[in-house]
């Protein structure tokens, strides 16, 4: 908060249940993916060390939102633990060593990709944009009204997007359901076409685990099968932000950014 507001209002913030991430369409039965560098899981892996999120969250999101580096499911989420899902931390380093494994050193011999975004948010994928061509990835910028880019997605005609997931209700089965096979377009929201025998396993197993423990357990193998694959790139987990007036109390934060007014009182 600046300072013109210091002292006149309280500001909250707090996890709100929103992973914002850049999706890579996997499917190898697509012709858009045949002959795609981001075939190759050690591209999408460079992709995900090659980005600074915090550098990103400070300048592009005035620090509203945290790294996200502990996988698909947000933080605030019930059974969150960064210490069981390993995701992926800035390291342009690694980045390059990636890379060139995939054969592409400095990104010489790689193919442009394109990567499609809305007009929302441009300013966002033209950073990630600038971090990739420090890696040496050739990436070019296709900005679509947000209906398009959606309806594109839906049709597996884009194969390097900018996405986003707001949880429907709080439990990490609803983010894990983004990458379920029977979830695959045109069925649901398997944008990236993740398919893993194991993973619909576990996944179908954790309808049945009534103990929280043991299923939270499912979705740590779970998540970090997804971020092991990198078809998605995790940007950032979206916080809530309030601002109330200082004669205002009981006024609740909560990760779904529900207004809930039951208990406020105004002095």
């Amino acid at each position: 908060m600046t300072s013109k507001y210091a002292g006149k209002f309280q500001l909250i913030k707090g996890p709100y249940l929103c992973t914002e991430y850049v999706g890579i369409l996997v499917d190898t039965s697509k012709t858009i993916v045949k002959n795609s560098p981001l075939r190759f899981k050690k591209v999408r892996q460079a992709i995900n060390y090659a980005i600074d999120r915090k550098k990103l969250i400070k300048y592009l999101r005035n620090s509203v939102g945290t790294p996200a580096t502990s996988g698909f499911i947000p933080r605030g989420m019930p059974g969150f633990d960064s210490t069981h899902v390993k995701g992926y931390d800035y390291n342009p380093a690694l980045a390059a060593k990636l890379l060139a494994e995939a054969g592409y050193p400095d990104g010489k011999g790689m193919p442009q990709v394109t990567l499609s975004t809305s007009t929302t948010y441009k300013d966002l994928i033209e950073f990630i944009q600038g971090e990739l061509s420090n890696l040496g990835i050739k990436a070019k910028v296709d900005v679509s009204p947000n209906a398009s880019l959606r309806d594109m997605m839906a049709k597996n005609e884009v194969n390097f997007f900018r996405g986003s997931w707001i949880a429907d209700y709080p439990d990490g089965e609803n983010y894990l359901s983004v990458f379920y096979s029977k979830n695959r377009v045109p069925f649901g929201p398997n944008y990236t076409g993740y398919f893993n025998d194991e993973f619909d396993r576990l996944f179908e197993q954790s309808y049945f685990e009534s103990d929280a423990k043991k299923r939270y357990e499912l979705y740590y193998k779970m998540d970090n099968m997804v971020m092991e694959h990198s078809s998605v790139v995790p940007i950032l987990y979206d916080q809530a932000v309030v601002m109330l007036q200082n004669n205002i109390s009981g006024y609740p934060i909560n990760p779904l950014s529900l207004m809930i007014l039951k208990r406020v009182k105004k002095k």
